[in-house]
């Protein structure tokens, strides 16, 4: 767009043609869009950096949302986005063309292809449609280079889905032994506070049948020492449970 601005405009009055073909566009109204599509080439001519530094390919920019922030949102452009690049941002997502039984996407379509082969795929046919086929493509030798380069660029991008997928397992296993650590602290708690009242209930018993001289008390008391005496085993088992996992990390 920054470089070829002159291909543009032609690929653009194409688009129009198609337009007015269709009837989703008059005559009378081509004019000032033309105009607002040069005013908007000149604005990226004079800052070429964001447009130059766009890549399609990157899940995180959207074309959509990109024009939209730099066309859509500015009035001097507003017949050129909501006549026509607004339209033809649907088109490229429409699915009217497979209910008629025929779609470039669907011809596309392979079990198991990634999402942005899709969309590389889908790129390359729309650059043969737009310089008449494959005949015409130029192949230069940075095309050269590229297909030259494309094993190695696929391997290292096998690479770097193995080391996320490996990094995901790895949070994903941290995640689930932090909310067994969290689990087992809690139960640690509550059989501590246990714990703690059988010591105490304990203690008042034991200190009840040395006032009364009654047996049924140091029982009772000696059963609530012993019950302790388990929960205080119980705990250190959580104990021991909560350091092994941390030293896992």
């Amino acid at each position: 767009m920054v470089s070829q601005q002159t291909d543009c405009q032609i690929k653009f009055k194409r688009i129009l043609e198609h337009f007015v073909a269709a009837n989703r566009l008059k005559d009378d109204e081509c004019d000032a869009i033309i105009r607002e599509y040069g005013n908007f080439l000149e604005g990226v001519k004079a800052s070429p950096s964001a447009y130059k530094e766009f890549d399609p390919h990157k899940d995180s920019m959207r074309i959509d949302t990109f024009l939209f922030n730099k066309m859509g949102s500015n009035d001097d452009y507003f017949r050129l986005w909501q006549r026509v690049v607004c339209k033809v941002l649907l088109l490229s997502h429409g699915q009217a063309s497979v209910e008629r039984g025929f779609s470039f996407n669907k011809q596309l379509e392979v079990e198991n292809l990634q999402e942005r082969s899709f969309i590389s795929q889908r790129h390359v046919i729309d650059h043969i449609k737009s310089v008449g086929g494959t005949l015409s493509v130029l192949v230069d030798r940075k095309l050269l280079m590229s297909a030259a380069g494309a094993r190695q660029r696929y391997l290292a991008h096998l690479e770097d889905e193995k080391r996320k997928k490996e990094k995901e397992t790895r949070v994903l296993k941290r995640k689930v032994a932090d909310e067994r650590i969290k689990e087992l602290e809690k139960k640690k708690a509550r059989l501590e506070d246990d714990m703690k009242a059988m010591q105490t209930s304990a203690d008042d018993f034991a200190e009840k049948a040395e006032n009364t001289g009654k047996l049924t008390w140091i029982a009772k008391s000696n059963s609530l020492r012993r019950s302790a005496k388990a929960k205080a085993n119980e705990v250190q088992e959580l104990v021991d449970e909560i350091a092994s996992l941390k030293r896992k990390d």
